[in-house]
Protein backbone atom coordinates (compact mmCIF):
# COMPACT_ATOMS: atom_id res chain seq x y z
CA UNK A 1 0.00 0.00 0.00
CA UNK A 2 1.35 3.40 -0.92
CA UNK A 3 0.08 6.64 0.52
CA UNK A 4 0.83 9.96 -1.12
CA UNK A 5 -0.07 13.40 0.17
CA UNK A 6 0.62 16.55 -1.83
CA UNK A 7 1.03 19.68 0.28
CA UNK A 8 0.50 22.88 -1.70
CA UNK A 9 -1.22 26.26 -1.68
CA UNK A 10 -3.65 26.83 -4.55
CA UNK A 11 -4.14 30.46 -5.57
CA UNK A 12 -6.71 31.30 -8.27
CA UNK A 13 -5.16 32.95 -11.29
CA UNK A 14 -6.07 31.24 -14.53
CA UNK A 15 -7.46 28.18 -16.21
CA UNK A 16 -5.18 26.91 -18.95
CA UNK A 17 -6.74 26.25 -22.35
CA UNK A 18 -4.35 24.45 -24.65
CA UNK A 19 -6.97 24.18 -27.38
CA UNK A 20 -6.82 27.96 -27.85
CA UNK A 21 -3.02 28.15 -27.96
CA UNK A 22 -1.20 30.25 -30.51
CA UNK A 23 1.71 29.09 -32.64
CA UNK A 24 5.01 30.71 -33.60
CA UNK A 25 6.85 30.33 -36.87
CA UNK A 26 10.00 28.28 -36.45
CA UNK A 27 13.05 27.53 -38.53
CA UNK A 28 12.87 23.85 -39.44
CA UNK A 29 15.82 21.54 -39.93
CA UNK A 30 15.79 21.75 -43.72
CA UNK A 31 16.58 18.86 -46.07
CA UNK A 32 18.95 17.20 -43.62
CA UNK A 33 22.04 17.37 -45.85
CA UNK A 34 23.96 19.67 -43.48
CA UNK A 35 24.17 18.29 -39.96
CA UNK A 36 26.20 21.29 -38.72
CA UNK A 37 24.67 24.44 -40.27
CA UNK A 38 25.93 26.48 -37.29
CA UNK A 39 29.49 26.41 -38.63
CA UNK A 40 28.80 29.55 -40.69
CA UNK A 41 26.21 31.05 -38.34
CA UNK A 42 27.28 34.34 -36.67
CA UNK A 43 27.80 34.09 -32.92
CA UNK A 44 25.23 35.91 -30.77
CA UNK A 45 26.36 39.18 -29.24
CA UNK A 46 26.54 39.77 -25.48
CA UNK A 47 23.47 41.98 -25.84
CA UNK A 48 21.52 39.19 -27.57
CA UNK A 49 22.55 36.76 -24.85
CA UNK A 50 22.06 38.87 -21.74
CA UNK A 51 20.15 42.00 -22.78
CA UNK A 52 17.03 42.47 -20.66
CA UNK A 53 17.64 39.21 -18.79
CA UNK A 54 18.31 38.79 -15.09
CA UNK A 55 22.07 38.66 -15.63
CA UNK A 56 24.53 35.78 -15.43
CA UNK A 57 23.32 32.26 -14.73
CA UNK A 58 23.16 31.23 -11.09
CA UNK A 59 26.49 29.61 -9.98
CA UNK A 60 24.48 26.89 -8.22
CA UNK A 61 22.58 26.01 -11.42
CA UNK A 62 24.36 22.66 -12.08
CA UNK A 63 23.48 21.44 -8.56
CA UNK A 64 19.95 22.80 -8.94
CA UNK A 65 19.55 20.98 -12.26
CA UNK A 66 20.82 17.76 -10.68
CA UNK A 67 17.83 17.78 -8.30
CA UNK A 68 15.32 19.36 -10.72
CA UNK A 69 15.34 22.85 -9.17
CA UNK A 70 15.17 25.89 -11.46
CA UNK A 71 15.35 29.44 -10.09
CA UNK A 72 13.84 32.56 -11.60
CA UNK A 73 13.93 35.75 -9.58
CA UNK A 74 12.43 35.02 -6.17
CA UNK A 75 10.78 31.77 -7.25
CA UNK A 76 12.02 28.19 -7.34
CA UNK A 77 10.39 25.67 -9.65
CA UNK A 78 11.12 22.06 -8.86
CA UNK A 79 10.04 18.47 -9.07
CA UNK A 80 11.85 15.99 -6.83
CA UNK A 81 11.49 12.33 -7.63
CA UNK A 82 8.18 12.67 -9.45
CA UNK A 83 6.36 14.37 -12.29
CA UNK A 84 4.58 17.07 -10.24
CA UNK A 85 6.08 20.57 -10.38
CA UNK A 86 5.77 23.21 -7.67
CA UNK A 87 6.65 26.85 -7.20
CA UNK A 88 8.32 27.93 -3.94
CA UNK A 89 8.90 31.54 -2.97
CA UNK A 90 9.53 33.77 0.06
CA UNK A 91 6.32 35.50 1.10
CA UNK A 92 5.41 37.82 3.97
CA UNK A 93 3.07 36.81 6.80
CA UNK A 94 2.53 39.39 9.55
CA UNK A 95 5.80 41.04 8.58
CA UNK A 96 7.80 37.80 8.77
CA UNK A 97 9.50 36.14 5.82
CA UNK A 98 7.85 32.76 5.27
CA UNK A 99 8.45 30.17 2.58
CA UNK A 100 5.31 29.28 0.65
CA UNK A 101 4.59 26.65 -2.00
CA UNK A 102 1.90 26.00 -4.56
CA UNK A 103 1.26 23.79 -7.55
CA UNK A 104 1.66 25.35 -10.99
CA UNK A 105 -2.06 25.16 -11.76
CA UNK A 106 -3.68 28.01 -9.86
CA UNK A 107 -7.29 27.26 -10.70
CA UNK A 108 -8.99 26.18 -7.42
CA UNK A 109 -11.76 24.41 -9.36
CA UNK A 110 -9.41 22.29 -11.45
CA UNK A 111 -9.29 18.56 -10.69
CA UNK A 112 -5.76 18.31 -12.16
CA UNK A 113 -6.67 15.37 -14.40
CA UNK A 114 -7.13 17.10 -17.76
CA UNK A 115 -4.59 17.77 -20.52
CA UNK A 116 -5.55 21.45 -20.25
CA UNK A 117 -4.29 21.58 -16.64
CA UNK A 118 -0.85 23.11 -16.20
CA UNK A 119 0.05 20.44 -13.65
CA UNK A 120 -0.66 17.75 -16.25
CA UNK A 121 0.95 19.60 -19.15
CA UNK A 122 4.27 19.96 -17.31
CA UNK A 123 4.55 16.29 -16.32
CA UNK A 124 6.63 15.60 -19.42
CA UNK A 125 9.21 18.35 -18.93
CA UNK A 126 12.68 17.93 -17.42
CA UNK A 127 12.99 21.66 -16.72
CA UNK A 128 10.92 24.83 -16.34
CA UNK A 129 12.39 28.18 -17.31
CA UNK A 130 10.81 31.54 -16.58
CA UNK A 131 11.35 34.90 -18.24
CA UNK A 132 9.22 37.76 -16.96
CA UNK A 133 5.80 36.24 -16.46
CA UNK A 134 6.22 33.52 -19.09
CA UNK A 135 6.96 29.86 -18.38
CA UNK A 136 8.79 27.64 -20.90
CA UNK A 137 8.44 23.86 -20.73
CA UNK A 138 7.95 20.63 -22.67
CA UNK A 139 4.32 19.53 -22.79
CA UNK A 140 2.42 16.42 -23.83
CA UNK A 141 1.63 14.61 -26.09
CA UNK A 142 3.89 11.57 -26.36
CA UNK A 143 6.02 10.35 -27.99
CA UNK A 144 7.13 13.76 -29.31
CA UNK A 145 6.81 16.52 -26.73
CA UNK A 146 5.84 20.07 -27.65
CA UNK A 147 7.96 23.08 -26.67
CA UNK A 148 5.49 25.56 -25.13
CA UNK A 149 5.40 29.05 -23.66
CA UNK A 150 2.66 29.91 -21.17
CA UNK A 151 1.82 33.43 -20.03
CA UNK A 152 1.01 33.75 -16.33
CA UNK A 153 -0.75 37.05 -17.08
CA UNK A 154 -3.14 36.04 -19.85
CA UNK A 155 -3.14 32.21 -19.63
CA UNK A 156 -2.29 32.12 -23.35
CA UNK A 157 -0.11 29.21 -24.45
CA UNK A 158 2.09 29.39 -27.52
CA UNK A 159 3.57 26.38 -29.29
CA UNK A 160 7.23 27.14 -30.05
CA UNK A 161 8.13 23.78 -31.59
CA UNK A 162 5.87 20.91 -32.59
CA UNK A 163 7.22 18.27 -34.93
CA UNK A 164 5.17 16.40 -37.52
CA UNK A 165 8.15 14.18 -38.38
CA UNK A 166 7.27 10.56 -37.43
CA UNK A 167 10.97 9.75 -36.87
CA UNK A 168 11.42 12.54 -34.31
CA UNK A 169 10.47 11.88 -30.69
CA UNK A 170 11.25 12.81 -27.09
CA UNK A 171 12.05 16.43 -26.39
CA UNK A 172 14.28 17.55 -23.49
CA UNK A 173 15.98 20.74 -22.41
CA UNK A 174 19.78 20.96 -22.34
CA UNK A 175 20.16 24.26 -20.51
CA UNK A 176 19.89 28.00 -20.67
CA UNK A 177 22.38 30.73 -21.57
CA UNK A 178 20.80 34.06 -20.69
CA UNK A 179 18.07 34.64 -23.26
CA UNK A 180 18.77 31.37 -25.10
CA UNK A 181 17.14 28.03 -24.31
CA UNK A 182 18.77 24.87 -25.72
CA UNK A 183 16.82 21.67 -26.31
CA UNK A 184 17.00 18.47 -28.34
CA UNK A 185 14.92 15.71 -29.89
CA UNK A 186 15.86 12.16 -30.85
CA UNK A 187 15.72 10.86 -34.40
CA UNK A 188 15.61 7.18 -35.34
CA UNK A 189 17.69 6.17 -38.33
CA UNK A 190 18.26 2.76 -39.86
CA UNK A 191 18.36 -0.51 -37.93
CA UNK A 192 21.72 -2.27 -37.64
CA UNK A 193 21.34 -5.63 -39.45
CA UNK A 194 23.85 -7.33 -37.15
CA UNK A 195 22.78 -6.05 -33.73
CA UNK A 196 19.17 -5.27 -34.70
CA UNK A 197 19.53 -2.04 -32.71
CA UNK A 198 18.01 1.17 -34.01
CA UNK A 199 20.59 3.94 -34.45
CA UNK A 200 19.61 7.22 -32.80
CA UNK A 201 20.92 10.75 -33.23
CA UNK A 202 20.09 13.96 -31.42
CA UNK A 203 18.84 17.09 -33.17
CA UNK A 204 19.76 20.17 -31.17
CA UNK A 205 17.84 23.45 -31.33
CA UNK A 206 18.18 26.91 -29.75
CA UNK A 207 15.37 29.34 -28.97
CA UNK A 208 15.89 33.08 -28.40
CA UNK A 209 13.36 34.48 -25.92
CA UNK A 210 13.26 38.20 -26.95
CA UNK A 211 13.07 37.64 -30.72
CA UNK A 212 11.33 34.25 -30.87
CA UNK A 213 14.01 32.95 -33.25
CA UNK A 214 14.17 29.16 -33.24
CA UNK A 215 17.29 27.67 -34.86
CA UNK A 216 18.42 24.14 -35.66
CA UNK A 217 22.05 23.91 -34.52
CA UNK A 218 23.27 20.44 -35.41
CA UNK A 219 22.70 16.71 -35.50
CA UNK A 220 24.94 14.66 -33.24
CA UNK A 221 25.54 11.18 -31.90
CA UNK A 222 23.20 9.90 -29.21
CA UNK A 223 26.20 9.48 -26.89
CA UNK A 224 27.11 13.18 -27.07
CA UNK A 225 25.19 14.12 -23.95
CA UNK A 226 25.44 17.57 -22.37
CA UNK A 227 24.74 17.30 -18.65
CA UNK A 228 24.13 19.94 -15.94
CA UNK A 229 24.55 22.77 -18.45
CA UNK A 230 24.89 26.37 -17.28
CA UNK A 231 25.84 29.70 -18.85
CA UNK A 232 28.87 31.91 -18.23
CA UNK A 233 29.69 35.03 -20.25
CA UNK A 234 28.97 34.01 -23.86
CA UNK A 235 29.50 30.29 -23.39
CA UNK A 236 27.59 27.19 -22.35
CA UNK A 237 29.41 24.99 -19.81
CA UNK A 238 28.42 21.38 -19.20
CA UNK A 239 29.61 17.89 -18.29
CA UNK A 240 30.13 15.29 -20.99
CA UNK A 241 28.84 11.76 -20.53
CA UNK A 242 32.31 10.79 -19.29
CA UNK A 243 32.21 13.56 -16.66
CA UNK A 244 34.63 16.03 -18.26
CA UNK A 245 33.87 19.76 -18.03
CA UNK A 246 33.32 21.29 -21.48
CA UNK A 247 32.93 24.92 -22.54
CA UNK A 248 31.29 25.81 -25.83
CA UNK A 249 30.38 28.90 -27.79
CA UNK A 250 26.72 29.84 -28.03
CA UNK A 251 26.37 28.01 -31.37
CA UNK A 252 27.67 24.75 -29.81
CA UNK A 253 30.36 24.66 -32.48
CA UNK A 254 33.73 25.54 -30.92
CA UNK A 255 34.10 23.29 -27.85
CA UNK A 256 37.04 22.72 -25.54
CA UNK A 257 37.73 20.58 -22.50
CA UNK A 258 38.34 22.64 -19.36
CA UNK A 259 39.66 19.84 -17.15
CA UNK A 260 40.65 16.17 -17.51
CA UNK A 261 39.07 15.43 -14.11
CA UNK A 262 35.93 13.30 -14.07
CA UNK A 263 33.27 15.28 -12.23
CA UNK A 264 30.11 14.35 -10.39
CA UNK A 265 28.85 17.95 -10.39
CA UNK A 266 30.30 21.47 -10.49
CA UNK A 267 29.65 25.16 -9.84
CA UNK A 268 30.96 28.26 -11.64
CA UNK A 269 31.75 31.25 -9.44
CA UNK A 270 33.53 34.06 -11.29
CA UNK A 271 36.90 32.57 -12.27
CA UNK A 272 36.58 29.59 -9.93
CA UNK A 273 35.23 26.13 -10.72
CA UNK A 274 34.20 24.12 -7.68
CA UNK A 275 33.70 20.46 -8.45
CA UNK A 276 33.18 17.05 -6.89
CA UNK A 277 35.09 14.20 -8.50
CA UNK A 278 33.31 11.10 -9.77
CA UNK A 279 32.63 8.44 -7.14
CA UNK A 280 34.98 5.64 -8.19
CA UNK A 281 34.12 3.46 -5.19
CA UNK A 282 31.72 4.12 -2.35
CA UNK A 283 29.70 7.30 -2.12
CA UNK A 284 32.29 10.06 -1.87
CA UNK A 285 34.89 11.93 -3.88
CA UNK A 286 37.19 14.93 -3.66
CA UNK A 287 35.78 18.44 -3.47
CA UNK A 288 38.20 20.62 -5.42
CA UNK A 289 38.59 24.17 -6.74
CA UNK A 290 40.04 25.08 -10.13
CA UNK A 291 41.23 28.65 -10.74
CA UNK A 292 40.55 29.40 -14.40
CA UNK A 293 42.94 32.38 -14.48
CA UNK A 294 45.98 30.53 -13.10
CA UNK A 295 45.15 26.87 -13.77
CA UNK A 296 45.70 26.01 -10.10
CA UNK A 297 43.64 22.97 -9.07
CA UNK A 298 43.52 22.43 -5.30
CA UNK A 299 41.97 19.86 -3.01
CA UNK A 300 39.52 21.37 -0.51
CA UNK A 301 37.95 18.34 1.18
CA UNK A 302 38.50 14.61 0.92
CA UNK A 303 35.62 12.13 1.16
CA UNK A 304 32.95 14.68 0.24
CA UNK A 305 29.52 13.24 -0.52
CA UNK A 306 27.92 16.38 -2.01
CA UNK A 307 28.17 20.17 -2.16
CA UNK A 308 26.45 23.35 -3.28
CA UNK A 309 27.73 26.87 -3.89
CA UNK A 310 25.49 29.81 -3.10
CA UNK A 311 26.16 33.55 -2.73
CA UNK A 312 29.81 33.18 -1.71
CA UNK A 313 29.19 30.25 0.64
CA UNK A 314 30.19 26.64 0.10
CA UNK A 315 27.87 24.01 1.56
CA UNK A 316 29.22 20.48 1.74
CA UNK A 317 28.78 17.09 3.41
CA UNK A 318 31.45 14.52 4.27
CA UNK A 319 31.44 10.74 4.31
CA UNK A 320 30.59 9.81 7.89
CA UNK A 321 28.30 6.78 7.77
CA UNK A 322 25.77 6.29 10.55
CA UNK A 323 22.75 4.09 11.07
CA UNK A 324 19.47 5.73 10.20
CA UNK A 325 16.31 3.71 10.71
CA UNK A 326 15.06 0.24 9.78
CA UNK A 327 12.35 -0.59 7.29
CA UNK A 328 11.03 -3.92 6.06
CA UNK A 329 12.64 -5.24 2.86
CA UNK A 330 11.72 -8.51 1.15
CA UNK A 331 14.43 -11.17 1.30
CA UNK A 332 15.21 -12.47 -2.20
CA UNK A 333 15.83 -16.01 -0.95
CA UNK A 334 12.98 -16.52 1.52
CA UNK A 335 10.52 -14.03 0.06
CA UNK A 336 9.79 -12.77 3.57
CA UNK A 337 10.05 -9.22 4.87
CA UNK A 338 12.91 -8.51 7.23
CA UNK A 339 14.28 -5.31 8.82
CA UNK A 340 16.94 -3.47 6.84
CA UNK A 341 18.78 -0.54 8.41
CA UNK A 342 19.32 2.48 6.18
CA UNK A 343 22.85 3.91 6.31
CA UNK A 344 23.18 7.69 6.21
CA UNK A 345 26.47 8.30 4.38
CA UNK A 346 26.82 12.00 5.26
CA UNK A 347 26.46 11.61 9.02
CA UNK A 348 23.21 13.59 8.81
CA UNK A 349 25.14 16.87 8.71
CA UNK A 350 25.84 19.66 6.20
CA UNK A 351 28.63 22.19 6.75
CA UNK A 352 28.95 25.78 5.52
CA UNK A 353 32.09 27.82 4.96
CA UNK A 354 32.90 31.10 3.22
CA UNK A 355 34.24 30.30 -0.23
CA UNK A 356 37.36 32.40 0.46
CA UNK A 357 38.10 30.12 3.45
CA UNK A 358 37.22 26.86 1.70
CA UNK A 359 39.53 24.07 2.81
CA UNK A 360 39.15 24.94 6.47
CA UNK A 361 36.55 23.20 8.61
CA UNK A 362 33.12 24.73 8.15
CA UNK A 363 30.36 25.12 10.70
CA UNK A 364 27.30 22.84 10.82
CA UNK A 365 24.12 24.22 9.25
CA UNK A 366 21.86 24.61 12.29
CA UNK A 367 18.66 25.51 10.42
CA UNK A 368 18.11 21.79 9.85
CA UNK A 369 18.59 20.79 13.51
CA UNK A 370 14.88 20.86 14.31
CA UNK A 371 14.11 18.37 11.55
CA UNK A 372 17.04 16.14 12.51
CA UNK A 373 15.99 16.09 16.17
CA UNK A 374 12.53 14.95 15.04
CA UNK A 375 14.08 11.83 13.53
CA UNK A 376 14.57 12.96 9.92
CA UNK A 377 17.72 11.96 8.02
CA UNK A 378 19.16 13.87 5.06
CA UNK A 379 19.40 12.43 1.58
CA UNK A 380 22.81 12.37 -0.09
CA UNK A 381 22.00 15.12 -2.61
CA UNK A 382 20.74 18.65 -2.00
CA UNK A 383 21.08 22.18 -3.27
CA UNK A 384 21.08 25.69 -1.82
CA UNK A 385 19.84 28.59 -3.93
CA UNK A 386 19.72 32.17 -2.63
CA UNK A 387 19.78 30.94 0.96
CA UNK A 388 17.08 28.27 0.50
CA UNK A 389 17.97 24.62 1.09
CA UNK A 390 16.11 22.11 -1.07
CA UNK A 391 16.37 18.43 -0.30
CA UNK A 392 14.66 15.18 0.56
CA UNK A 393 14.48 13.86 4.11
CA UNK A 394 13.45 10.41 5.34
CA UNK A 395 12.30 8.81 8.57
CA UNK A 396 10.55 5.65 9.73
CA UNK A 397 6.81 5.12 9.34
CA UNK A 398 4.49 2.21 10.12
CA UNK A 399 1.21 0.88 8.75
CA UNK A 400 -0.59 -2.36 9.57
CA UNK A 401 2.47 -3.75 11.30
CA UNK A 402 4.82 -3.00 8.41
CA UNK A 403 7.78 -0.65 8.75
CA UNK A 404 8.39 1.72 5.87
CA UNK A 405 10.24 4.87 4.84
CA UNK A 406 8.55 8.26 4.88
CA UNK A 407 10.00 10.65 2.26
CA UNK A 408 9.49 14.39 2.61
CA UNK A 409 10.74 17.03 0.18
CA UNK A 410 11.40 20.30 2.00
CA UNK A 411 12.55 23.81 1.29
CA UNK A 412 14.20 25.54 4.26
CA UNK A 413 15.24 29.18 4.59
CA UNK A 414 18.70 28.83 6.14
CA UNK A 415 18.57 32.34 7.64
CA UNK A 416 15.14 32.37 9.25
CA UNK A 417 14.64 28.64 9.64
CA UNK A 418 11.26 28.92 7.89
CA UNK A 419 10.40 25.67 6.13
CA UNK A 420 7.74 24.35 3.79
CA UNK A 421 6.94 20.74 2.94
CA UNK A 422 6.43 20.20 -0.77
CA UNK A 423 5.59 16.50 -0.94
CA UNK A 424 5.22 13.63 1.52
CA UNK A 425 5.14 9.97 0.56
CA UNK A 426 5.07 6.72 2.54
CA UNK A 427 6.88 3.80 0.93
CA UNK A 428 6.41 0.14 1.87
CA UNK A 429 8.05 -2.88 0.27
CA UNK A 430 5.46 -4.85 -1.67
Amino acid sequence: MKKTVWTCLLVPLFALLLADCASETIIQRGDGTDTHPNRSMPLPTEEEIWGGSSGQNDPSEPMNTRVNVFRSGDSLYFSWGGDQWFEVWNGQVDGDRVLQARSLCRDPLCLHNSNTCLNVMTQATNAIYRSGNDLYFMAWPDPCHTFVRCSLDTAETTVLFQSTDPDLYGGRFIGRLGNYIYYFYLRELETDDKTMQVKQVTEVFRYHIPSGENVFLYEGERSEEMLLATGKSAELWYLSKSGHLIRSDANLHAKSEVSHAKMQTFALADEQVYYLTRFESGGSGELRRLDLSTGKDELLYENATWFAYDCGTLYYSLYDPMEGFAWDVRDTETGKLKPYTITVSNGNRIFAVEAAKAGSRGTPVTALDGLISDGWVLSSTFTVSHGVFCGCLMRACESEGRHGALNSVRAVDLESGAAVEITREENYWQ
